[in-house]
Order: structure tokens, then C-alpha cells, then sequence
């Protein structure tokens, strides 16, 4: 046994040294051709990195389209203020401060490959015969290269910070489940609420995981205080934020305040699957951001969600195909780059090397979505243990988007989740789930 655990150990390290190294592979080829990390460059001009800067420079968090002093919740606190503390630490908003977080991040990435990893050896672990043995190797291989997770690590936005918190909250609401103590309980809530600090867009996976097992097993009174303090922990993260939010804006406000907006974002009337670069945004439009500054950040996100409203009653047919639209580039990519903006360039007219990137890509993205429907369809799925915490991940993660935007970026952790579930679905011993996937009772029961 204590072999088993030592190998199980240094096969952890060694994913975490394989994909951090390609990670930072990735960081130095970026940094060498994007101008944006020279010298002479700044942190960066979008909301994220505007925040940061005003929070480094002692303006709080404030303005995600200026350098000013106007309060913000436009944007979940955790992410600029990482960033704040490196503009700070590298003397300013520079290009060497930008290379500095994609630097961290490149690493953030690499904890990330090595805890999915583990979500999967322990799957393993606790179903002795149900997989496969290749699976385990396949996965360390697919954790280190997946082409979208490694090519995130240099976007300056929430993404890999995501991957990392989400891979941890899957691992640790396995064990709950197995064994709902009141300790794996708070480490649950405690994850969950530093995951709603990086982006509200899982926050119903939380509540998700919290809310089974207390439905489920009801009658069982450890699992209720197990599952009450996971609630409590949760609430004691993200309450303080709220607070916050509330007090500077003189409302009852949630984590972020733009959600009015975001809906916008997807029904105006322009084509906006994918965000183009002449969207109705204060970011890019002079007109939006004087209405934003003008009304106010609460006033100017109630009165978008009013126009995205409108928008949508009048254009119900046009409305519905969108959503089918951002469905199709939520799981499986905009193939054909239809929705590209007036300008950009298809990816089949760039590069070799990124035609060839791009085609890799999506023949993964496709396979992975076929054998997913393959499982589904064959009742594979419901074979896996744990299927409903995967449930979750694949309704809520693209949920938001349906409605919004489906910026590709958006659903790499989607995809690479269906890339993971999927491979199990191929390693499964058919013949082994007699053993109804597990032998623990509880598990099964969720």
C-alpha cells in the first residue's frame, strides 16, 4: 500500500513538472512574439487588468474601463488582485509585470493538470477493476498537452485560475461524498467560495455538490451538518465581498454587478455569438461608456438587461437561433470562425504551424464530443461513479452562455472536462459494473 501511494506520488510530481515546463514553453513563444509583453508595454487595457492597476496604484477596486477611482464589482475580486500584487511588486503596470503573471500562471496551470489527474487516479483508486489501467497514463498525457488549457495559461483573464480552483473543488467533493465528515465538508464550502471570488459562472456547481447528498440522504443527520457546514463555509468566503458590494453601491448586490449587462452583450442588434470588436461595449465604445459613466455602473447594467429584454421579445426567432448558435461553439468550437469579427483572419488562411494547431484542436474537441454522445447513448455515462458532480460541470458551465456570449476561451474547461469524462467512458470494463461502479453505498446512493 505505501508503495502504491509513493508511486502514485511521484507520478503527481512528475505531471506537475511535465505540464508546467510545456506551459512555460507555451509563455516563452507568446512572450517572444506579442508586443503586448515588451518592454515598454503595459499591463494591459481590459477590465481585469484595468482593476488590477487601480487596486496596485491605491485606487481600490474601481473602473474596469479607466484609470480612476469609481467603485467596481464589474468583476470578481480574487483575479486582479493576484495581479495587483504583481504590478505592485514589479513597480507598475508594465510588460515586465504582464510577463510576470503569465509566468505564474503557467505554473497555476501545472497544479491544475496534476489535480485532474489525481480526480482520476482516485476514480480509479476507489473502483478497483472498473477502468482500465491505461486510462491513468492517458490522462497525465492528455492533462499536460491539451492544447486549449496550455494556450489559456497566457490569457491575461480568469481562465487557468478557474481550471486550478475547479479541478481542486471536483477532487475534494469526491472524497465528501465518499465520506461526508464534517471536516471534507468545510474544505468543500472553503473551496467553492474561493472559486466564487474567481468567477460566479460555477457557482451553481457549488451549490450543486452541497445540495445532493443533503437531499439525497436526508435521513442520515451527519451528512445534513456535514452538508450545512460545507453551506456555512461557502457563505463565510464570498460574504465579506458581498458586503462590500453593497455598502459602496447603497444596494443589496451579489458578487458581480453586470450581469444586466452581460445579457445585453448577447441580444442587441448586432451579431454577437462571439464577441466582435464594434460590440455595445464601454470598452470599446465611446457612446456605451459615456452612458456607463453617466448613469452609473448599477443604473447602466439595469438599464442594458432592460434593452437586452426588449431586444429579445422583438426578435424571439433570431433570438432562439442564437442560442442554438452559441450552443454549437460552446461544445464543439466555431469550426468555420463565422462569427469572427469585420478584419480577423480565418484560421485556415494563418500560419502553418497555427493552421496545424487549430486542426489538432478541434479533431480532439470532436472526438471527445462523439464519444461523450457514444457513452451517453450506450449508458456508459451512468456507469462512471460520481456522475452527477459531471452532470453539473456540463449543464452549468455553458449554461450562461447559451444567453451571452460564447467566446471560445469561455468553454475550455468545458471541453476539456468532456475530453476527461469521456476517456473514462472509453476505459470502462463493461463487463466489471456489475459491481454497480462502486462498492461504497454512499456514493452510489448520490
Amino acid at each position: 500500500m505505501r508503495k502504491f501511494v509513493v508511486s502514485n506520488l511521484l507520478m503527481a510530481l512528475l505531471i506537475l513538472f511535465a505540464a508546467t515546463a510545456v506551459r512555460m514553453a507555451w509563455v516563452a513563444h507568446v512572450i517572444r512574439f506579442a508586443c503586448e509583453f515588451s518592454a515598454k508595454s503595459s499591463f494591459g487595457d481590459e477590465e481585469i487588468g484595468n482593476i488590477a492597476t487601480n487596486l496596485a496604484e491605491g485606487r481600490g477596486f474601481s473602473s474596469p474601463f479607466s484609470f480612476d477611482s469609481i467603485p467596481t464589482a464589474w468583476e470578481c475580486p480574487l483575479v486582479p488582485a493576484v495581479y495587483a500584487g504583481i504590478i505592485r511588486l514589479e513597480g507598475g503596470p508594465t510588460g515586465k509585470a504582464a510577463r510576470a503573471a503569465v509566468w505564474l500562471q503557467s505554473v497555476i496551470g501545472g497544479i491544475a493538470a496534476c489535480l485532474q489527474w489525481l480526480v482520476i487516479r482516485r476514480l480509479m483508486e476507489r473502483n478497483p477493476g472498473l477502468f482500465r489501467e491505461w486510462l491513468s497514463l492517458v490522462v497525465a498525457v492528455v492533462v499536460c498537452f491539451w492544447p486549449e488549457s496550455v494556450t489559456s495559461v497566457a490569457n491575461r483573464w480568469y481562465y487557468v485560475w478557474q481550471d486550478a480552483a475547479l479541478a481542486l473543488l471536483v477532487l475534494l467533493v469526491m472524497q465528501w461524498w465518499e465520506q461526508p465528515v464534517i471536516k471534507r465538508g468545510a474544505l468543500v464550502g472553503l473551496c467553492g467560495g474561493v472559486i466564487g471570488l474567481i468567477n460566479i459562472t460555477p457557482i451553481p456547481i457549488v451549490l450543486g455538490v452541497i445540495l445532493i447528498p443533503a437531499v439525497k440522504l436526508r435521513r442520515q443527520t451527519q451528512v445534513l451538518r456535514s452538508a450545512g457546514i460545507a453551506a456555512f463555509c461557502f457563505a463565510i468566503v464570498i460574504t465579506p465581498w458581498i458586503i462590500r458590494n453593497t455598502i459602496v453601491f447603497h444596494t443589496p448586490m451579489a458578487l458581480r454587478s453586470n450581469g444586466g449587462f452581460e445579457l445585453f452583450q448577447g441580444n442587441n442588434a448586432i451579431e454577437c455569438i462571439r464577441q466582435p470588436d464594434h460590440a455595445p461595449h464601454p470598452g470599446v465604445d465611446r457612446a456605451e461608456f459615456q452612458m456607463y459613466m453617466e448613469m452609473g455602473e448599477i443604473q447602466y447594467s439595469r438599464y442594458s438587461f432592460h434593452r437586452a429584454i426588449v431586444f429579445m421579445r422583438a426578435h424571439p426567432s433570431l433570438t432562439a437561433r442564437r442560442i442554438l448558435d452559441r450552443i454549437y461553439i460552446s461544445w464543439l468550437t466555431d469550426i468555420t470562425d463565422r462569427w469572427i469579427s469585420p478584419g480577423q483572419r480565418p484560421w485556415w488562411t494563418l500560419s502553418r504551424a497555427q493552421i496545424t494547431r487549430s486542426i489538432f484542436t478541434m479533431a480532439l474537441i470532436l472526438a471527445s464530443f462523439a464519444t461523450l454522445i457514444w457513452g451517453i447513448v450506450s449508458r456508459r455515462f451512468r456507469l462512471l461513479p460520481h456522475a452527477s458532480l459531471f452532470v453539473l460541470l456540463f449543464i452549468f458551465l455553458p449554461l450562461p452562455h447559451y444567453f451571452t456570449l460564447a467566446d471560445m476561451e469561455y468553454m475550455t474547461t468545458l471541453r476539456f472536462w468532456v475530453a476527461i469524462v469521456a476517456l473514462c467512458m472509453a476505459a470502462l470494463r463493461v463487463n466489471a459494473s456489475s459491481a454497480a461502479a462502486t462498492n461504497n453505498p454512499m456514493v452510489r446512493a448520490i
